[in-house]
């Protein structure tokens, strides 16, 4: 390749400094600059980017009270076994409840059959209209269980009249009415008779129900008959109601209260 001379290279030069007006060396170092500030441009973004380093505040000291909280056991050792046991105790003691329930049928169905009469005598027989029967006091004016089926299946006798056993404490109990008129008789069949008097004796005049298990046993038996001819007066009754109870309430005196 020829070289080009150099009045051309000259000539050249001239023409393109009257053109942009620039001397012929400008432009290589005006690229030279662009070139060098190119990189510096880069840069600045990336020193831009430089994350900003957080400061995270030291969180308040806890109480003493939170600390003992924290450092404390959830659940006490000794819950354990405790909570291991509770629903076997639960179902030992509802089976106790059922048991009784079982065992005890006659006073269930006397329950049942009370609450006709606690209108007058009260749901726990504290009396009312009626007579007192709770704290003991159905059994003190009745030492015999004959002596109290003779006083509900008759009713009580005219207002002042006295009834029931002589010797109890506070005296023997007069008959009082109410709006005129004294306990009315009960019409109740033999077996109710029985419950009733058997539940009024047990719960409210809290006769011991070991006292009274021939009752369970004449109930159960199916020998109670089918209706009783019970005396208007309370020794005939007592005598008369012991021809039934005899065979199974061998200790009770049965007609003692009527030789009194």
């Amino acid at each position: 390749m020829s070289e080009v001379p150099e009045h051309l290279l000259e000539r050249s030069r001239l023409a393109r400094e009257r053109m942009t007006g620039v001397a012929g060396d400008a432009p290589a170092a005006a690229s030279t600059a662009a070139v060098a500030a190119a990189p510096a441009a880069a840069a600045a973004p990336a020193a831009a980017a430089t994350p900003v380093p957080i400061t995270i505040a030291e969180p308040d000291p806890l109480s003493p009270m939170a600390e003992a909280a924290i450092a404390r056991s959830v659940i006490p050792f000794w819950v354990v076994p405790v909570l291991v046991f509770l629903p076997i105790w639960g179902l030992l003691y509802v089976g106790t409840l059922e048991r009784a329930a079982q065992e005890d049928p006659v006073l269930s169905a006397g329950s049942e059959v009370y609450a006709s009469c606690q209108g007058c005598h009260g749901a726990n027989g504290q009396g009312g209209a009626g007579q007192v029967l709770n704290g003991g006091s159905v059994v003190q004016t009745f030492p015999s269980f004959e002596a109290q089926m003779w006083w509900i299946a008759n009713g009580s006798p005219a207002p002042g009249t006295p009834f029931g056993n002589p010797d109890r404490e506070g005296g023997q109990r007069e008959s009082y009415a109410y709006n005129g008129a004294a306990m009315p008789a009960q019409a109740l069949d033999p077996v109710a008779l029985i419950e009733v008097t058997y539940y009024e004796r047990i719960e409210h005049g809290e006769q011991d129900p070991g006292e009274l298990a021939w009752v369970v046993e004449w109930v159960e038996s199916g020998e109670v008959p089918d209706s009783f001819e019970i005396p208007a007066v309370e020794a005939d009754a007592v005598d008369y109601l012991h021809t039934f109870t005899s065979a199974y309430n061998e200790a009770d005196g049965g007609g003692e209260q009527a030789a009194e």
